[in-house]
């Protein structure tokens, strides 16, 4: 029985891993800080709500890419972890979006 439950948890949570990407509306912002932590860059950026208008910062992963504070960056879509603890930082991120991919496309 308890193999049964192990082999449904697998499948749920193999399921959740290829759900859709969530879009993080207006996949721009400016970056405010930048973390090199083992094979991955997270990077805070500042961008416009897209709702509201008003300026909110968001936290991203992704594979190692130069930034700096003040570029321009576009981002593709990612999966939002709520929650993350990163073991390699030792801190937990209240909220983080896995993307694939971060591109500068103006240098402060």
């Amino acid at each position: 029985m308890r193999n049964i439950f192990r082999l449904l948890g697998g499948i749920v949570f193999a399921i959740l891993m290829m759900s859709p990407a969530i879009a993080v509306e207006g996949n721009e912002g400016k970056v405010i800080q930048t973390i090199d932590a083992g094979n991955y860059t997270y990077v805070e950026i500042s961008k416009k709500d897209m709702v509201t208008q008003l300026e909110e910062s968001i936290w991203l992963a992704s594979p190692l890419v130069k930034v700096a504070p003040g570029n321009i960056v576009t981002f593709d879509d990612g999966a939002e972890m709520r929650d993350f603890y990163s073991k390699t930082l030792d801190r937990t991120f209240h909220s983080v979006y896995f993307v694939s991919r971060i591109e500068v496309i103006s240098e402060k």
